[in-house]
């Protein structure tokens, strides 16, 4: 048996030893560990998108125009605050 198998099993032997009562906070606290796993995910998915956006040619070459653009307005002689 590999030492995952193993751990699963030693789990559910101490899980089936709980009171009944017990049971619901053990199911509360994985969903709680299974949304945080969740939301660890999206964030990686979502940096790896802003990664991948970031370095597209063509929206590299949007934001050189739009920094062009702009270039003016920041000669205006207003100082920054």
């Amino acid at each position: 048996m590999d030492k995952l198998a193993e751990s699963e099993q030693q789990l559910l032997e101490k899980i089936r030893q709980l009171p009944q009562e017990k049971l619901v906070e053990v199911e509360d606290f994985v969903d709680f560990l299974m949304q945080r796993a969740q939301k660890v995910l999206q964030r990686s998915v979502w940096d790896q998108e802003i990664t991948a956006m970031a370095d597209d040619p063509d929206i590299q070459t949007e934001l050189a125009a739009i920094n062009t653009e702009f270039a003016v307005t920041e000669m205006d002689g207003l100082a920054d605050s």
